[in-house]
């Protein structure tokens, strides 16, 4: 193992990390891959707003029903906790980190207003808040083996972040940073949850997490 590990790391310091031309400014190869979609949205801007008003939609709705199940079925306080961290993050990267905007920027007000999605010129990006929040919705959603309600999160959180790259309403590196960060502070949320839950309203284990089995499946012992 130990072998493999210095194979590895004698293989990434060997092989160049950045390009070894000069790059002006940013260089984001994804706009590039999808600059014949970009190029169809702004000679079709009708089908573009279009799909925007319904993934704006999209992520109100599946959003929504979270927090109404949370409110009247979830006792833990682990999305909250994984909410605020987000929105503070988002905040504090925004007011401290700006770029232009991509060549082709079509993040435009579709017509419609959406609860959950920014339109226009904004400082949206790294990381891109929309795309994490529906992460975080999808994660909260498995957790709760909500298995319909899930998958459609995530199909959401798919199309939100396809849009904004084709639109140029992010960069790649934003998208991803909404997916780290999301899964960061869900893992974080977890955690911390623990003490809002057990420490301030005194909450037992089952009913932090109602669909932890209480005994075995196959002898029927009570397992906690």
């Amino acid at each position: 193992m130990v072998i493999i590990f210095i194979v590895v790391f004698a293989f990434v310091n060997l092989v160049p990390s950045m390009s070894l031309y000069k790059i002006e400014c940013l260089h984001d190869y994804t706009h590039e891959y999808t600059a014949p979609v970009n190029t169809w949205f702004k000679e079709n801007a009708g089908v573009k707003d279009a799909l925007m008003i319904i993934g704006g939609i999209m992520s109100d709705l599946i959003t929504l029903i979270t927090l109404g199940y949370w409110t009247w079925t979830v006792k833990t306080w682990r999305f909250p906790i994984v909410l605020i961290f987000i929105y503070v993050a988002k905040a504090f990267t925004s007011a401290m980190f700006k770029y232009r905007y991509p060549d082709g920027y079509l993040w435009e007000n579709p017509g419609f207003y959406s609860l959950t999605t920014p339109y226009g010129a904004s400082n949206d990006m790294h990381f891109t808040l929309h795309v994490a929040l529906l992460y975080v919705v999808f994660q909260e959603l498995r957790t709760l083996k909500l298995y319909i309600l899930a998958p459609f999160a995530f199909f959401v959180f798919l199309f939100q972040a396809t849009m904004a790259l084709c639109t140029r309403g992010a960069y790649i590196i934003d998208l991803f940073a909404a997916f780290i960060f999301g899964h960061f502070f869900f893992v974080v949320g977890e955690q911390l949850s623990y003490y809002v839950d057990v420490k301030v309203f005194g909450l037992t284990f089952q009913e932090r997490f109602p669909h932890f089995p209480t005994s075995c499946g196959k002898c029927k012992h009570p397992i906690n």
